[in-house]
């Protein structure tokens, strides 16, 4: 303490620096003016240096005699100004500040806190935040967070945190841990920003990087990572990749006449309508211009690639809609396949490339595979199923009907209604060219419908003619019988027609009837209660069961041509023949021979007790002028 004190040589009396003393001299002279205690705080350094703080206090000891004690807080000053510096940082921040204790409980928050989760200091002080972090995250990655951060004092990252309203942001956390003089932890310091905005920023331009910003779907880089990890996964599980490539046939025109902006309008459309037609796991792209790539990763042949072709060809084949103005364009598809193509992405996309200019070439709007095999075999098909399609929306079904005959009168009995499809390329297409396809593809039901009403028109045109008097026979596929509502839908196609039920008859075959034969013998029994025929087609040749045939409310047994036409040469035949008749009598049911072709084989059927029959003996299946014609014909006989 000599610094404070400095004594006079003659006297020896001691005395305060002169800087100290002008300081501490108004505070003394109010001390024993009576004022009481005087506290002081003074900067001064009592050697050659920093400059420190100090404070003094100066209390009246005896009349004369005052005591003063002085002591540096120099530290706890600076200590202050952190203290206020950290309060102005704290309120001032723009990032929203937490403040926990040792268990994670929250024990203050700003104002940016406040203001970026809705909730306001008194909603949140004591609340466990470690509790509400880890429901907002998978179960033990706060545990792992919280280790982290007391091994190595602090920790950075991405959490997802929730508002007052229940909305999750994604926030970016900066936490560390405060020790106190024991180094034992006091509290946590978590401080957080909202970084929704950053995040769609980053994540749009990464988008941007991978798509097409006109169509948003994935660009050429996108799908060379797609196609090379479908080709791996294709590797090694033996399978197939296939490949689309599609381009709009003269849409340069529509760019050149109308305009970019009508370009884009079609090819954001295109872009829909390619979404629509594919499966999930499926990838739609662009490659520049008009066009567009269809990657299937997963094809076990040509035939999935070819119904694949056939839905993108048939939806980029309606008309698009540009400012009100309907606008008919057509794509040329090449199609590629992994292996066979190539086993690179560049070489399918490529290969698949150059097979759509091949479509091109053949006249635009069709489908070409890269491979020349799979052309021949394929394309074929794929024209046929198309055509098929919209056959019936054409008008290009027709039935010509046959002429069923009791060969004991030579009267007409009946007519078979047989489907013909009169293709513009094709011609005549026989019912075994197109009926299988038509069963495959889904459409047996509503071309089985138009046979029925068909049937039904024409038989009442037959009646009010006054001519002829019939029964017309029309056959029923499985799907069109199982389908629910089958009757009904007879029903009213019948009642549409004015049609009576006695006019129609249902050929159905013995395979569609027995996989579920309860419930085929009540639907056939509803209907010959309405009075509806009911035969059994090519009967003997599949699996029968005389069991439940004694309970099957049909009418008549239609015996199987093949069995007509080798009866005279084989035994075994003639017996198949001979008991079908006489099972059918036992019965009470009738029998129809098909494929009759020779007055030997009439005689031999009538010989045997069969008395309907049809065949060319009598006739082949005729459109309805030229049965009305030959019936003409037969009845002058």
């Amino acid at each position: 303490m000599d610094h404070w004190v400095s004594y006079d040589e003659d006297s020896g009396e001691g005395h305060l620096p002169a800087p100290v003393y002008r300081i501490l001299a108004p505070q003394i002279r109010r001390v024993f003016a009576g004022k009481g205690e005087q506290l002081v705080e003074f900067d001064w350094s009592p050697l050659a240096g920093k400059m420190r703080t100090w404070e003094a206090r100066v209390m009246l000891r005896e009349q004369q005699e005052v005591v003063m004690v002085i002591r540096d807080i120099t530290q706890r000053k600076h200590q202050e100004a952190e203290l206020r510096l950290w309060a102005k940082v704290f309120e001032g921040s723009n990032e929203a500040i937490m403040i926990l204790d040792d268990q994670f409980r929250i024990v203050l928050v700003n104002k940016t806190y406040e203001k970026m989760m809705g909730f306001s200091a008194e909603d949140v002080l004591g609340v466990d935040a470690a509790q509400i972090g880890a429901s907002q995250h998978p179960r033990g990655f706060f545990r792992n967070l919280i280790a982290i951060l007391n091994e190595r004092g602090a920790w950075l990252g991405e959490l997802s945190n929730r508002r007052k309203n229940g909305e999750t942001f994604p926030s970016w956390f900066s936490i560390s841990r405060v020790l106190g003089s024991d180094g034992q932890i006091e509290n946590y310091i978590a401080i957080f920003t909202d970084i929704s905005e950053r995040k769609k920023s980053r994540e749009r331009l990464d988008f941007l990087a991978h798509h097409d910003s006109l169509t948003e779907l994935p660009n050429r880089t996108l799908l060379n990572d797609r196609l090379e990890m479908a080709i791996n996964t294709a590797k090694r599980r033996q399978e197939k990749v296939g490949l689309l490539f599609i381009d709009l046939d003269r849409f340069k025109n529509i760019n050149d006449s109308l305009g970019h902006a009508a370009g884009d309008q079609i090819l954001r459309q295109t872009a829909l309508r390619l979404k629509k037609v594919i499966r999930n796991d499926d990838t739609v792209a662009r490659l520049g211009g008009d066009e567009f790539v269809v990657l299937l990763p997963r094809v076990h042949d040509e035939r999935d690639l070819a119904e694949v072709a056939i839905k993108v060809r048939e939806e980029l084949l309606k008309p698009y809609l540009v400012e009100e103005m309907p606008l008919h364009l057509s794509p040329s598809i090449g199609i590629a396949i992994y292996p066979e193509d190539g086993s690179s992405p560049s070489e399918l996309i490529k290969n698949a490339d150059a097979a759509m200019y091949l479509a091109k070439e053949k006249g635009r709007n069709n489908y070409q595979f890269y491979t020349p095999l799979l052309n021949s075999r394929t394309l074929d098909r794929l024209k046929l199923e198309y055509d098929l399609r919209q056959a019936l929306e054409l008008g290009q079904f027709e039935l010509h009907y046959q002429p069923q005959m009791d060969a004991t009168n030579q009267q007409l009995y009946g007519a078979e209604a047989l489907i013909r499809w009169r293709h513009p390329e094709r011609g005549l297409v026989q019912p075994n060219d197109f009926i299988p396809l038509a069963e495959e593809i889904g459409l047996i039901i509503p071309i089985g419908n138009w046979v029925i009403a068909e049937a039904a028109r024409q038989v009442t045109r037959w009646q009010a003619e006054g001519a002829i008097s019939l029964v017309v026979s029309v056959n029923i596929s499985a799907l069109q019988f199982h389908q629910p509502g089958f009757m009904a839908e007879v029903q009213t196609i019948m009642d549409d027609a004015g049609a009576a039920p006695q006019s129609l008859e249902l050929e159905l075959t013995e395979s569609m009837l027995m996989s579920d034969m309860d419930a085929s013998i009540e639907v056939l029994q509803k209907f010959r209660d309405l009075g509806y025929h009911i035969a059994i087609d090519d009967f003997g040749t599949g699996f029968s069961c005389l069991n439940y045939l004694r309970r099957l409310p049909v009418n008549i047994l239609k015996i199987d041509q093949s069995f007509v036409r080798d009866m005279q040469s084989d035994e075994a035949s003639l017996a198949i023949v001979s008991y079908i008749i006489r099972l059918a009598q036992s019965l009470g049911m009738d029998t129809i021979a098909e494929g009759v072709e020779t007055s030997h084989e009439m005689t031999l059927l009538v010989n045997e007790g069969c008395r309907l029959m049809q065949g060319y003996h009598f006739s082949k299946p005729l459109p309805p002028g030229q049965f009305d014609a030959w019936l003409a014909d037969w009845s002058a006989r």
